[in-house]
């Protein structure tokens, strides 16, 4: 596949997603805090360069939040400056919350947001990682990609 072909199968896997009312981020004492510039946006509706300023929110974003803008961040990877951490963030909250203890918080919405995807959102995620690790052009995105395969996604 080529990454036309990838960017259209994410575009179509996750075109039925409803955008949440609220987008609640994590916060460290618990409480949590609203992203306004997310809430009520269609995944879809948000360009590139705002998700790529934005990097720092997806690993913040409760598990219903974080699997409707799932696709605006894979996306995004395709469009961030090379020399950006943006890809390898976003490359790593891929997998490393299931690095965590059992019932550690970080690990449970990362369960439950797995939860909340398809099986074809799922193969979505694996296609776009095997992309990423045989073509992407900085060697830690492409070892990112695969040991999030390696860890979870090539089941799907």
């Amino acid at each position: 596949m080529e990454q036309v072909d990838i960017e259209r199968l994410l575009r179509d896997t996750f075109s039925g997603n409803r955008a949440p009312k609220a987008v609640i981020l994590e916060s460290g004492d618990g409480r949590g805090t609203v992203a306004a510039d997310f809430a009520g946006r269609r995944w879809s509706e948000l360009p590139s360069d705002f998700v790529v300023a934005n990097d720092e929110t997806f690993s913040r974003m409760k598990p219903e939040a974080r699997s409707h803008y799932l696709p605006a961040f894979l996306l995004a990877v395709f469009q961030a400056p090379a020399d950006w951490v943006f890809t390898n963030n976003i490359l790593l909250e891929l997998f490393i919350p299931l690095r965590r203890p059992e019932g550690d918080p970080a690990r449970q919405g990362f369960e439950k947001f797995l939860m909340l995807l398809s099986e074809a959102q799922k193969a979505a995620v694996r296609i776009f990682l095997e992309y990423v690790a045989e073509h992407h052009a900085s060697e830690g995105e492409r070892g990112a990609a695969k040991m999030a395969l390696r860890l979870l996604w090539s089941k799907f």
